[in-house]
């Protein structure tokens, strides 16, 4: 059973040799890019999107967001905070990766505010968790997982399983 990051594969020296189908196989796996976002925000935040005290959270948005969750439990009833959380995936977490917490968090408080007015003043500690951003194997624009080197990948070859490609 083989479990290491995809982007490591090629520095175990197997014997025999991966084939030639299974390396272009794992070398044309693309990098997946995840930021976890935890917004701990005063527990009156919420008025800015319930409706009649429903949340229409999680949503996927199209942007800088990613999944946005929202706060997700009913927490302590005297607490006066809650954690909003977002997964931020793709481009938008690239971008993020490569800025200071600060700025990061500017942006994500901003497209917030922009949905909801007033919510950045609701933020009071903002945590961000970049992600290795080989953690995750992703298909690229144009492949699939039905495709034959992702077939490739599913197989065993010589004794050895890849963990993580299903």
């Amino acid at each position: 059973m083989l479990a290491v990051p995809f982007t490591r594969v090629h520095s175990i020296s197997l014997t025999p040799e991966l084939s030639r189908a299974k390396r272009e196989a794992i070398a044309s796996l693309d990098l997946g890019q995840y930021v976890v976002a935890h917004l701990i925000v005063d527990r009156t935040a919420e008025n800015l999107w319930r409706v009649n005290g429903e949340t229409p959270l999680p949503v996927l948005s199209d942007g800088t967001l990613g999944v946005i969750y929202g706060t997700q439990s009913e927490g302590e009833p005297n607490a006066k905070t809650d954690v909003f959380s977002l997964l931020v995936h793709g481009p938008a977490a690239r971008r993020l990766h490569m800025k200071p917490h600060d700025e990061a968090v500017a942006e994500m408080t901003a497209a917030l505010s922009k949905l909801w007015p007033g919510f950045k003043s609701h933020v009071r500690e903002p945590y961000l968790y970049s992600h290795h951003p080989a953690a995750v194997a992703v298909w690229p624009p144009g492949r699939s997982p039905l495709d034959a080197k992702a077939q490739a990948l599913f197989e065993p070859e010589d004794g050895v399983y890849f963990a993580g490609t299903g």
